[in-house]
Order: structure tokens, then C-alpha cells, then sequence
């Protein structure tokens, strides 16, 4: 009995340290230095708004504005990531995405741990689940960034554990209109929760009271935007969301050739997906709720890059929803040692191309140096308030570091892409076009990026005789119109 006790002892043990696999991979990919446009741009937005007790609805940070400013579809999650600035600096937002993430994957986890601390729950079977985190984690760690997204993935994780799990709790149902409703005012994804829950009602309408259904439906309505809360996110998918997925990465297909170089998006197709239809087929049949998420989520991380982890955590999600009952492993040891040998590759490949392995923790909790700082700082010191033509790459820090004051020519929030195309892209290609555009808007100075697109404007800026370098480092570059200088 001593024996077995100690033995059951190191198995626990042991069952516990495989853990530190995704849990060191989680940590790794969340902790790094804030390098989000995006943050930068709810930091500036609430400063306006703090300013001025509204939200701007003509863009104040644009040098030529031809569009309205579209910002109130996730207000409350501006002001989420302002106060996390506020509380703690630039660290703040990063702790604070962490935290998130970390509870994504926690969610799950919940779930799991009756059956993991049980005799079921032995070494391998700790394997094979802490594998698999793993491969979740180091598929989708490019969506751990500070963005307002992730209150949308965490929301979508939410609704679907709950109606899987807690689908007849009379707490549950009061819940839902308010998680709703608070949706709606952190992302405007919560149409996907809808449709996830209008599906949910088709499949098993005596499940959910069809009050908490008409509820949901207008609690979103209760929003600074009203109607047009609902009418935003449509508007975005038929008008801004075709041209996103043919130029922006994470907007991509994984069908178009450019995602082809990122193998790690495709890992889910080779192991989630096939366990998550194989217990389906195995246990759950007749769940056409089920066969519903399955689908959706391949669609969505097929359709968009920027999709993958809100599909990911609906796999993982199923795969720990329909393995709870039933002892799937008929061969334990293979399963579990295969699924924890290739989490723990994974870690090792993120591992050894990670640049900030040998950095400390301060160094993670600061601002990236592919944050232009001291580029534009020595800008304004040396021209004041030029006409600025600037990286888009570069749009949202500057918008918070200037205010609008001097305007930008183009940022993340602008969707006038025929306005991006003709007087951002197209100007790259000839000196002609490259003055044309310094004419027309009366530019008198560039602050580029040189890990972006802007590497035709460098290579025109640098041979032509009216512009001279002014500063550069590794990620940054500006240059000055002679005349302007002083």
C-alpha cells in the first residue's frame, strides 16, 4: 500500500509538471513589449474623449479626412485597456491582455479537472490535454495582442461553454442578455454570438426560454449607436472586410499563398479538427448543435487568419465537452506521450526563435523598439508641426503621442481605401507620383517604417535631391524637405 501511495504520489506529480508546458509557452507569447497600433489608438480615442466629453465623429487625427470616424462599435473596450494604462503604465495593457488570454485557456481547463485529479486523470491522459493546449496556444499566440478583439474571443468561449455545460441553469438564462449587452459595447462580434445562439435554439429550442432568446436580441440595442450597432458590424463585413482579406495578413485566407509560409496556422486542420470529428462521429451523432460548431469553426479559421483562435478555443472547447463522459484513449501511453512530445516541439521551436528568451521581465513590460519614439521625438524637435507623411504602420502611436496636433496622413481606423490606394500605395512607384503627392498635400516630412511597406518611399527619398535624412534607426526612418529645414 506504502508502494502504490508513493507511486500514485509521483504520478500526480508528474501529471502536474506537464502543465508547465503551455503554461511556459502562454506566458512567453503574452509577455512581450507593446508594440500594438491599435492600443495606441483606444489610448487616444478616450484621451479625446475625456477632452472633450464626446466621441469624435470627424477624424481629428487625419490631415485630409474624407470619411466619418467609426469609434463607438466597442467604446467600453477602449476604456477596459485605458485603465489598465492608467493603472500601470505600458505594462499595464500587456498584464492585462495576459490576464485574458490566460483565462481562455483556463476555461477549458475547468472543466477537465474532475476528470484529470481522478484515476482516469493519469499521467498520460495530462499529456495528451496539455499537448494539445499547447498546440492551441502556439497556433493562435499571433491573436494575443492588445486589441479589443479579445473580449470577442473571449465572449464567443463564454456563450458556447455555457450553452454546452449550462445550458438548463435558470442563472445562466438571466445571464445571457446581459452578457449580450455587455458584448455589445466591448466588440461588435457579438453578431456571431447570436448567430451561435439562434443555432443553439434551432437544434434544442426547450432548452432555452425564448424570452432569454428576445432578450438577447435587443439588449445589444441598448448602445451608444443604437440600431446602428447592429448595422456597424454588417456594414464592416459587405464594405471594409473584401478589401482587408485580398491586402491585410490578418484578414487572409489560409487558401492565399501568402499564409503558406506560416505553417503553425495550419496545425489545427491536422489535430483539433480531426479529434473534435472523430468524437462526434464516435459519441455524439445525433448532436446537430455539435456538428454546427464544428463546422463554424473550420469555416472560420479557414476563412480569416483573424478568425483561427476564436475557432480554436470552440474546438478545444468541444473536444473537452465530448471526451468528459467517455474514456477515449483506448491507448493511453501513445496518445498521451504523441500529444505532449509535439506540444513540447512546439515550445521548443517558439523557444529558439523567440528574440526576448534572455529578456528580463521589465524588457516585456515595455514599450517594442519598433515603436517609433525617438524618431518622432526628433521629428517634432527639429520641424515642430510639419504636414507629416507617415507609416500607417505608425498611425496609431502617434496619433496618442500628438493628439492630431501635427495630423497624421493615415491610420489603422480609416477605411477610405481608395483614398489608401491612390495617395499611400501608388506613390511608391515613380519619383512623378512621389511628388505629385508632396504637392498635393504639401508634405514636408516622412516618417516611414523600414520593416513595412514603405521601402519604395525609402529607396525615392534617398536619391532625390529635395529630401534629406534626418533620422533612422533599426525599425525607423525620417526624412525632411530641404526647404523645410531650420
Amino acid at each position: 500500500m506504502a508502494q502504490q501511495s508513493r507511486n500514485l504520489k509521483v504520478t500526480h506529480l508528474l501529471s502536474g509538471l506537464v502543465w508547465l508546458v503551455p503554461i511556459i509557452l502562454l506566458l512567453d507569447a503574452c509577455l512581450r513589449p507593446l508594440a500594438e497600433g491599435d492600443l495606441f489608438f483606444y489610448l487616444a480615442l478616450v484621451n479625446k474623449y475625456l477632452a472633450a466629453g464626446e466621441w469624435p465623429t470627424a477624424d481629428p487625427f487625419l490631415l485630409v479626412s474624407t470619411q466619418p470616424l467609426h469609434s463607438l462599435h466597442q467604446w467600453l473596450g477602449y476604456f477596459a485597456f485605458y485603465f489598465s494604462y492608467w493603472a500601470g503604465g505600458f505594462a499595464g495593457p500587456i498584464l492585462f491582455k495576459t490576464l485574458m488570454v490566460s483565462l481562455m485557456f483556463i476555461l477549458p481547463f475547468l472543466k477537465l479537472w474532475p476528470r484529470l485529479k481522478t484515476q482516469l486523470g493519469g499521467l498520460w491522459e495530462a499529456g495528451f490535454w496539455s499537448g494539445l493546449f499547447t498546440l492551441v496556444i502556439f497556433s493562435g499566440h499571433h491573436r494575443f495582442r492588445e486589441r479589443a478583439s479579445l473580449f470577442g474571443e473571449l465572449a464567443v468561449e463564454l456563450l458556447v461553454m455555457g450553452l454546452l455545460f449550462a445550458r438548463r441553469n435558470r442563472i445562466f438564462h438571466f445571464l445571457l442578455p446581459v452578457g449580450f449587452w455587455l458584448w455589445a459595447q466591448l466588440h461588435p462580434s457579438f453578431l456571431l454570438g447570436l448567430v451561435i445562439l439562434i443555432a443553439f435554439m434551432i437544434f434544442n429550442r426547450r432548452e432555452i426560454p425564448l424570452w432569454a432568446l428576445i432578450a438577447s436580441l435587443g439588449a445589444p440595442l441598448i448602445h451608444p449607436n443604437g440600431v446602428e450597432g447592429y448595422n456597424y458590424p454588417i456594414r464592416f463585413a459587405i464594405e471594409t472586410q473584401p478589401y482587408l482579406a485580398r491586402h491585410v495578413f490578418e484578414w487572409l485566407p489560409l487558401w492565399d499563398e501568402r499564409i503558406f509560409a506560416f505553417l503553425f496556422v495550419y496545425i489545427p486542420f491536422l489535430t483539433l479538427g480531426p479529434l473534435v470529428a472523430w468524437l462526434i462521429f464516435r459519441f455524439q451523432k445525433q448532436n446537430r448543435f455539435a456538428v454546427f460548431l464544428l463546422v463554424l469553426s473550420v469555416y472560420m479559421m479557414a476563412s480569416s487568419v483573424r478568425f483561427g483562435l476564436s475557432g480554436q478555443l470552440i474546438l478545444l472547447i468541444l473536444a473537452v465537452y465530448l471526451a468528459q463522459d467517455h474514456q477515449i484513449f483506448r491507448y493511453k501511453k501513445t496518445a498521451g506521450a504523441l500529444s505532449l512530445s509535439l506540444g513540447a516541439l512546439a515550445l521548443f521551436l517558439r523557444l529558439q526563435h523567440s528574440p526576448y528568451l534572455t529578456s528580463s521581465l521589465n524588457e516585456r513590460l515595455a514599450l517594442s523598439n519598433e515603436v517609433p519614439v525617438a524618431a518622432a521625438q526628433t521629428l517634432r524637435a527639429s520641424q515642430g508641426s510639419p504636414r507629416i507623411f507617415n507609416s500607417f504602420k505608425y498611425g496609431g502611436y502617434l496619433a496618442f503621442a500628438w493628439g492630431g496636433d501635427p495630423p497624421l496622413f493615415w491610420h489603422g481606423f480609416s477605411t477610405d481605401f481608395d483614398f489608401f490606394e491612390h495617395n499611400y500605395l501608388a506613390p511608391q512607384e515613380s519619383r512623378a507620383q512621389l511628388d505629385r503627392l508632396v504637392s498635393e498635400f504639401d508634405i514636408n516630412a516622412f516618417l516611414l517604417t523600414k520593416t513595412g511597406s514603405d521601402l519604395g518611399y525609402i529607396r525615392l527619398l534617398e536619391a532625390h535631391p529635395d529630401w534629406d535624412l534626418l533620422y533612422q534607426d533599426s525599425e525607423a526612418v525620417a526624412f525632411v524637405r530641404k526647404t523645410s529645414k531650420r
